[in-house]
Formats: structure tokens, C-alpha cells, sequence
């Protein structure tokens, strides 16, 4: 795959992961908090972390694209664990801050809420910066 086409598709995983879980807790509110571990909550779930995951893996590897494949399988394995790590700190920041606040379901989606909106803006701008840099012929370097 040639170089900008790289980060066009991880952002656009990124971007694919974070609807995803804007959608599931979509669900969940609409539900009034009755679907939280099944059905379409659960496949939205699971579709989002494994396109989040593959987009961060992405990025990781094209970031580190002038290295050695060593080294790329390293800096892909590294986003991931940045990318869960920042999951989790969401998580755990967004359960204490809203605990308390409203239905139940609440503080336990804030937190994947953050999430969320985080991974598809960072996915978003990548994706309209790689697009731009793409349509003019450069590299992103």
C-alpha cells in the first residue's frame, strides 16, 4: 500500500471505532439503559474496539514506516497500549465524576462516551489532514 493511503485508512478506522461507540451508547439511551451488554449494544462494543484497535496498530506502524519491520511491529503494539490506556483513564474519570448523576447507566458510559469523542476527533482530523496531504502529491513528514 503506498504511504498515503496508510494514514487515510488508519484514521478511518479510528474515525469507524469512535462512531461505533457513539452509536452504542446511542442504544443505550434509547433504551433507557435496558440494553447495555447485549444485542446491538454488545456488537457495537465489540465492532468498535476492534476497529479502534486496528486503527491505533495502523497509525503505530506508519508512524514508525522508515524503521525497521521490528520496530514498526513494536511502535504498532505500543498505540495499541496507548490507546487502551487512555480507554481506561476515561473510563475510570468518567465513572467519578458523573456517579451519582442520573440512571445508573450513566457513569457507566461516561466514560466510553469520552472515549469515544476522542477517537473519532483525532481520527476526524488525521483523516481530513492525511486527505489534504494526499490530494497535493506530498509525504507527511
Amino acid at each position: 500500500m503506498q504511504a498515503p493511503k496508510w494514514p487515510i485508512l488508519a484514521s478511518g478506522l479510528l474515525v469507524a471505532g469512535g462512531l461505533s461507540w457513539l452509536v452504542k451508547v446511542g442504544v443505550i439511551v434509547a433504551t433507557d439503559g435496558r440494553i447495555i451488554t447485549t444485542g446491538p449494544a454488545a456488537l457495537l462494543m465489540s465492532a468498535g474496539l476492534v476497529l479502534l484497535v486496528l486503527g491505533a496498530a495502523g497509525a503505530g506502524a506508519w508512524l514508525a514506516r522508515r524503521a525497521h519491520v521490528a520496530l514498526r511491529a513494536v511502535a504498532a503494539l505500543a498505540a495499541v497500549g496507548v490507546l487502551i490506556a487512555c480507554c481506561v483513564a476515561l473510563g475510570w474519570g468518567g465513572s467519578a465524576l458523573f456517579r451519582g448523576y442520573g440512571p445508573a447507566y450513566v457513569a457507566e458510559e461516561a466514560g466510553l462516551l469520552a472515549a469515544a469523542l476522542l477517537w473519532c476527533g483525532l481520527g476526524a482530523a488525521a483523516l481530513v489532514k492525511a486527505r489534504r496531504v494526499g490530494a497535493r502529491g506530498g509525504d507527511f513528514t
